[in-house]
C-alpha cells in the first residue's frame, strides 16, 4: 500500500498525516457464505449481517502511530485488527481506532500483513433503521489508515462573536493536541489568513501535560468580511505544533458570521434572513444508496443553490463531511440531525445512541459556518420528549455554545410549544401537511414568541396541483412577510428535494416503491416542480411590505391627451402625501378590516392586497404622470387632503376616479355625490368639481361577488387595469379631465370625501401648462 499525503476534495481540511487509502474492493460474505468481492465505499440493499475483510501490508516507522479511520457505515459495525477487537461503530459518523499495538510486526522495518475485519449489521441493527426511507447496508464512506507522529493536532474548534455593528470580530480557536507532549514542552502557532493575506498570527509555548493538551487562542479581527449565502467568504486557519523534533500542521477553512434568533425572526450578521430551503436525503439513483461521488454531491448542491435556496435541511441523519464543506463554499445554510424518526424516546438504548451520533456530528462540523442549528429528532412522539430534548440541548450547548438547537416536530403545536419551551429549544418547528393552508395558520398562531420554521411541508398532497400550489404560495409569502404581533414564518424546507425509495407505503405518496414528491428525480433530472419552487423563493424575496405584492399584470391604455393639444404637461408629486403616517395608517386600517371572499364560500376568505402599482409609471397616453405605489385614500379620520400647486394650467387630469374596494354599480345610487375636488386660485377664487356615482366615480374592483363586472363612470376614461390576482383582485384606474382658467395661478387642490360609505382613491394629478 502506498502512503499518500492527506488532502480533501475541494481543498477542505488538511493535515500533514500520511494516509493509506483502504477504499477499493474488499472481501465480503454473508454468514456461512462464500467470500465475494465488494466495493468500499458503497451501499447495498439490506442483507442483515455481513463481514468485510481486507489485508494490508504496513511498515510503521519508529515513533509513529497508526489509526484505522471509518467516515461512515450503515448501520452497526464491529471492528477487529488481526485478532484484537477494536470497538463498535454507530451509523453515519466518523470513528478512529488506534491500531499501533495491534498491527503485525509493530515498528519492525519489514512490512507486516494485517487483516482488518468489520462485521456490519444493517436492517436488524438496534439503531439506524427506521422505516421512513429505504435502508441500506455497507461501509458507505471512506476507510483509511492515518499514520501520525507521536504528537498530533487532534481538533481545532472555531468560535466567534461580534460588536454591535459587526466591525470587530472576537475570535476564539481551541486547539487540542493528542499524543504525549514531552516534559520539555513545545510551541503551538496559529495563523488566520484571507485570500493568502495573513490577518493574525500567534505563537505560544506549551508545557507537557500528559496525553492531551489544549490551548485557547483569543483575538480580534477588525472590519471582517462576513460569511453569508450571498457572500460565502472563508478564511484560512492554520495551526502548527512543534515539540521534541516532531511537527504537525492542521488547516481548515472558517467563516466569520453570527446566526441567532431575535424574537420571531432569524438574524444573520445583524440582518433578518428567511430560510428558503429543501429537505435533502443523501441518496442517489437506483442502487447507490448513501454513497455519492464528490461530483454528484457538488452537482446536487449547485442545483439547490440555483433554485434560489439559501438553506438545506439535511434529513434525517448526518450527511458526509464533503457535503458540509461544499455548503460552506457555496453559501448554503444547513441543519443536521442524528437519524431519529418516530423513535421511542423513552428507550434509553435509542436515545443514548442518538446523542452519541449527535456528539460525533457536532465535533466533526461545529467549526463550519454553514451549520446554523442542530435538530435533535424528526417526527417523534411526545412520550419521553422533554427529557431527551433537555439532554440533547445540554449536550449541544456544552460542545458548541451559541449554535441554535431544536427538533423537527409534526405533532400538535400547542403541546409541542410547551415541551420545546421546557427543554429550552431555540426555535419552533412544524410540519403543516394538508390540502389547504389553514393548518399553517393554526400552527403559527400557537407557536409564537420564537422563530417558527416549517421544517417540512408540501409533499404529494399538493405538488403538481397548480391551484393548490398557487394558494399555498400566497399563504407562505404572506406569513414570511408578516411580523409580530401577527403570526409569522421564519423559514421553510419543502418536502422533499429528490425522489427516494420508500416501500410498503403505496399511493398516493408512492408509485412503484418511489416517494415521488421531489423537485428532481433520483438522478437529479429537474421536474416541473423545480421551477414552481423557484417561483416561491422569488416571491418571498419580493417587496418587504406585505401589502405591496407584485401584480400579475399591468395594462395601460391611451391616448389620454388629445392629438391637437400643443401644450406641455407636468405631473404633481404626491409622494409626500402618499407616504405620510396618516395615509399608511389609513391603508392598514382599511385592509385589515376588509376580506375578499367568494360569495358562496366565505370560509376561504383571505387578506386583500389592494390596488397598488407594482412599479412607477411616468408616461400615460402622451401625458407626463407620476404614479407609484399606493394611491391616496380617503377613509376613517383621513377625510381631506390638500395638494399645493403654484402653476397655471388650462387642463387638469385626475387619475383615480374609483372607490375602494367596490362602489357603483355594486353600491350607491346613480348621481350620488361622494367626494369633490376644490381647485383654489391665487386671489381667493375657486371651483368645485363634484364626484358622483356613475358620472365621475365608480368601483375600483372589476370583480363583483362571483362575476366580472364593467364599472363605468360616464365622464371618466379608463387608463389602467391592475391584475393583482385574477381570482380575487382586478382593479381599474380612471382619468377625469377638468378645464381650468389658464390665466390664473392654481394655488392648491383639495381632495375631500362627502360620504362616509365610500373610500375614494387618487393616484396622481397631471396638468397641461
Amino acid at each position: 500500500m502506498q502512503a499518500v499525503q492527506e488532502h480533501s476534495v475541494y481543498q477542505g481540511a488538511q493535515t500533514m498525516h500520511e494516509r493509506i487509502d483502504l477504499n477499493g474492493y474488499w472481501d465480503w460474505k454473508l454468514p456461512g457464505g462464500m467470500w465475494q468481492r465488494r466495493l468500499v465505499p458503497s451501499s447495498y440493499t439490506c442483507v442483515g449481517t455481513a463481514t468485510f475483510q481486507k489485508e494490508l501490508a504496513l511498515n510503521l516507522p519508529p515513533g509513529r502511530r497508526a489509526f484505522l479511520c471509518f467516515d461512515g457505515i450503515a448501520y452497526k459495525g464491529k471492528v477487529w485488527c488481526n485478532d484484537a477487537y477494536l470497538g463498535e461503530m454507530l451509523p453515519y459518523v466518523p470513528y478512529q481506532f488506534d491500531v499501533t499495538d495491534s498491527i503485525a510486526g509493530g515498528h519492525d522495518p519489514s512490512p507486516g500483513f494485517n487483516r482488518i475485519r468489520v462485521d456490519v449489521e444493517d436492517i436488524t441493527a438496534d439503531y439506524g433503521p427506521t422505516g421512513g426511507w429505504e435502508d441500506y447496508g455497507g461501509i458507505t464512506r471512506d476507510v483509511y489508515v492515518e499514520l501520525r507522529d507521536p504528537l498530533w493536532i487532534d481538533d481545532v474548534q472555531w468560535l466567534c462573536s461580534f460588536n454591535g455593528d459587526y466591525t470587530l470580530a472576537r475570535c476564539r480557536a481551541i486547539v487540542t493536541v493528542g499524543g504525549h507532549l514531552a516534559d520539555a514542552g513545545g510551541t503551538i502557532s496559529l495563523s488566520l489568513a484571507l485570500s493568502g493575506r495573513e490577518v493574525y498570527r500567534s505563537r505560544r509555548t506549551v508545557q507537557g501535560t500528559g496525553t492531551s493538551t489544549q490551548m485557547d487562542f483569543e483575538f480580534t479581527v477588525e472590519n471582517p468580511l462576513l460569511w453569508s449565502p450571498d457572500s460565502p467568504v472563508l478564511y484560512g486557519l492554520e495551526v502548527t505544533c512543534d515539540a521534541g523534533g516532531w511537527r504537525d500542521v492542521k488547516a481548515i477553512h472558517v467563516g466569520l458570521r453570527e446566526f441567532k434568533a431575535v424574537g420571531s425572526r432569524f438574524h444573520l450578521n445583524g440582518r433578518e434572513i428567511f430560510l428558503k430551503g429543501v429537505a435533502r436525503h443523501e441518496m442517489w439513483g437506483d442502487d447507490q444508496g448513501f454513497t455519492l461521488t464528490p461530483a454528484q454531491i457538488e452537482h446536487d448542491l449547485r442545483l439547490i443553490k440555483n433554485l434560489g435556496a439559501n438553506f438545506i435541511r439535511l434529513v434525517h441523519y448526518p450527511h458526509s463531511k464533503l457535503t458540509i464543506e461544499l455548503c460552506d463554499r457555496l453559501g448554503l445554510m444547513v441543519t443536521e440531525e442524528p437519524g431519529l424518526w418516530w423513535s421511542d424516546l423513552t428507550n434509553e438504548a435509542i436515545t443514548s445512541k442518538a446523542l452519541q451520533v449527535m456528539e460525533r456530528t457536532i465535533r466533526r462540523d461545529r467549526s463550519s459556518p454553514s451549520v446554523i442549528a442542530w435538530l435533535l429528532f424528526n417526527e417523534c412522539p411526545f412520550a419521553g420528549m422533554p427529557e431527551y430534548l433537555t439532554r440533547g440541548k445540554q449536550l449541544c450547548d456544552r460542545l458548541d455554545p451559541g449554535r441554535l438547537v431544536s427538533a423537527a416536530n409534526c405533532l400538535e403545536p400547542a403541546q409541542a410549544k410547551r415541551v420545546f419551551d421546557q427543554a429550552g429549544m431555540d426555535f419552533y418547528t412544524f410540519h403543516p401537511y394538508a390540502y389547504e393552508p389553514n393548518l399553517m395558520a393554526q400552527g403559527l398562531e400557537a407557536l409564537r414568541g420564537k422563530p417558527c420554521v416549517f421544517t417540512e411541508w408540501g409533499g404529494w398532497l399538493i405538488m403538481g396541483n397548480a391551484n393548490l400550489m398557487r394558494w399555498f404560495r400566497q399563504a407562505i409569502v404572506s406569513y414570511a412577510r408578516a411580523r409580530d404581533p401577527q403570526p409569522n414564518l421564519a423559514g421553510m424546507a419543502w418536502w422533499q428535494w429528490q425522489d427516494v425509495f420508500q416501500f410498503s407505503r403505496g399511493l398516493p405518496g408512492c408509485v412503484d416503491g418511489t416517494l415521488t414528491d421531489g423537485l428532481v428525480d433520483k438522478y437529479r433530472n429537474r421536474k416541473p416542480m423545480y421551477d414552481v419552487m423557484a417561483g416561491y423563493f422569488d416571491a418571498v424575496d419580493g417587496p418587504g411590505d406585505a401589502t405591496l405584492r407584485p401584480v400579475t399584470r399591468l395594462e395601460l391604455f391611451g391616448p389620454v391627451v388629445r392629438g391637437d393639444e400643443s401644450h406641455s404637461s407636468r405631473a404633481l408629486d404626491l409622494t409626500r402625501h402618499q407616504d405620510s403616517p396618516a395615509q399608511k395608517a389609513t391603508w392598514e386600517e382599511v385592509l385589515s378590516s376588509l376580506k375578499v371572499f367568494h360569495s358562496s364560500d366565505q370560509a376561504h376568505a383571505r387578506p386583500t392586497c389592494g390596488p397598488f402599482l407594482p412599479q412607477p409609471v411616468e408616461e400615460l397616453g402622451g401625458l407626463n404622470v407620476n404614479l407609484s405605489g399606493r394611491p391616496l385614500i380617503l377613509a376613517g379620520e383621513e377625510k381631506c387632503v390638500t395638494l399645493h400647486c403654484g402653476f397655471a394650467a388650462c387642463q387638469l387630469y385626475f387619475l383615480g376616479q374609483t372607490t375602494f374596494f367596490d362602489g357603483y354599480p355594486l353600491r350607491g345610487r346613480l348621481g350620488e355625490a361622494i367626494a369633490r375636488y376644490t381647485i383654489r386660485y391665487l386671489g381667493g377664487e375657486s371651483m368645485v368639481v363634484d364626484l358622483r356615482n356613475g358620472y365621475e366615480m365608480s368601483s375600483a374592483s372589476m370583480i363583483g361577488r362571483s362575476s366580472r363586472i364593467e364599472p363605468r363612470a360616464a365622464n371618466v376614461k379608463r387608463v389602467c387595469i391592475l391584475h393583482v390576482d385574477e381570482d380575487w383582485e382586478v382593479y381599474q384606474v380612471g382619468c377625469l379631465e377638468v378645464q381650468t382658467d389658464s390665466a390664473k395661478i392654481i394655488d392648491s387642490i383639495e381632495f375631500a370625501s362627502t360620504s362616509a360609505g365610500f373610500h375614494p382613491l387618487l393616484y396622481g394629478i397631471s396638468a397641461i401648462v
